[in-house]
């Protein structure tokens, strides 16, 4: 059973100078050479405003639109932040070009949870039931010691990965923005902390996780990232399905 869906890198927000300027939504959108600020990155979400030359902006994330061309969301210096999308001016192409220059790690080649079977574990190991969703392994994981949530293992992901339903039930403050990199592009997502995160008798405390809705599966609620599983020596016995845990 491959345990692994994405892989997600946390990296700070960069502020390069690139030359360009925001006006309100309601100023002048026909000026010669402003590019439109959308809500989303489409081109029929919600105009907030444009971006005209000599002023900087500060480049937050890139992704790829529905029709398959480069969007970039980014903040101008007056506040306003948005999707634009690529094209030849120059203020995107020098966006462009700070994405390209900023490390990607290969999110194709994932690791899969080794099978062990129960009676090769050592004494003091923590077995918690494993549901099978297609080719995932799903477990319960109980939150901040008051709600449950069903996460995925995913050994390819960094840090632990939690919804936006999820940390609104846990009334969780968000610490900061990252950019970070998914198989399906760089998104912006938001950082926050949990108390606890508990997977069967297995507890982490004090743990920084990511706010994000990367499935649509109601299923499911995030991922369970090295981040917990690296504290422990972990395998899967498919024959049983569980997920066996004991300390390292």
């Amino acid at each position: 059973m491959v345990a692994s869906l994405c892989l997600i890198l946390i990296s700070p927000y960069f502020t390069p100078a690139v030359a360009s300027e925001s006006v309100g939504a309601n100023s002048t959108s026909q000026q010669v050479g402003a590019i439109p600020i959308y809500s989303a990155p489409d081109e029929t979400s919600v105009l907030l405003g444009t971006l005209a030359p000599g002023e900087n902006t500060t480049p937050i994330a890139e992704t790829q639109g529905a029709g398959g061309g480069g969007w970039f969301l980014i903040k101008s210096k007056t506040g306003v932040t948005g999707w634009i999308k690529q094209d030849d001016h120059e203020q995107t192409k020098k966006i462009d070009s700070f994405f390209k220059s900023r490390p990607v790690e290969n999110t194709d080649i994932v690791a899969p949870i080794p099978n062990v079977s129960s009676g090769q574990v050592p004494r003091g190991t923590i077995s918690i039931p494993v549901l099978s969703v297609g080719r995932s392994a799903i477990v319960t994981v109980t939150l901040n010691q008051t709600i449950t949530g069903n996460l995925m293992l995913d050994t390819g992901a960094t840090h632990t990965v939690i919804s936006q339903r999820l940390a609104g039930v846990l009334s969780l403050r968000p610490e900061s923005r990252s950019a970070v990199q998914t198989v399906g592009g760089v998104v912006a997502v938001t950082t926050s902390r949990l108390r606890s995160l508990k997977v069967g008798e297995a507890e982490v405390s004090d743990l920084s996780i990511i706010v994000h809705d990367f499935s649509r599966d109601p299923r499911i609620d995030g991922l369970l990232g090295m981040d917990f599983l690296g504290r422990y020596r972990f395998g899967l016995d498919a024959q049983r399905q569980v997920l066996m845990l004991s300390p390292r």
